[in-house]
């Protein structure tokens, strides 16, 4: 049996897994991928580099500044304004705020 449709994107794993197990992922089937393709360039940049924002060593060692300066260095402040706006929406979709239902 197949459990490639049952798995995570490769894009959603930790790096370990895609070494161990590489062979359980197939893009070509890949709900992700399949969107992926379908959105515009500058929401893919955006989802890729939300993706290298939040990488587990990224986060342990509060490299995210330090990336977003590195990455847009030669970017004009309205382009990295805009990476910016996609970022965050990317981070509310993957990411919501969890509602108070006690004060509701």
């Amino acid at each position: 049996m197949d459990e490639r449709p049952a798995l995570a994107c490769c894009q959603l794993v930790e790096p370990d897994v895609l070494e161990t197990d590489a062979a359980l992922f197939d893009c070509d089937t890949c709900a992700v991928a399949q969107a992926l393709a379908d959105l515009w360039p500058e929401n893919v940049v955006a989802w890729t580099f939300f993706h290298r924002l939040s990488s587990r060593l990224v986060r342990d060692t509060h490299l995210a500044g330090e990336l977003l300066r590195s990455y847009t260095a030669d970017w004009d402040p309205d382009a990295i304004a805009d990476l910016i706006d996609r970022l965050a929406l990317v981070h509310d979709v993957l990411v919501p705020v969890k509602q108070d239902t006690a004060h509701a």
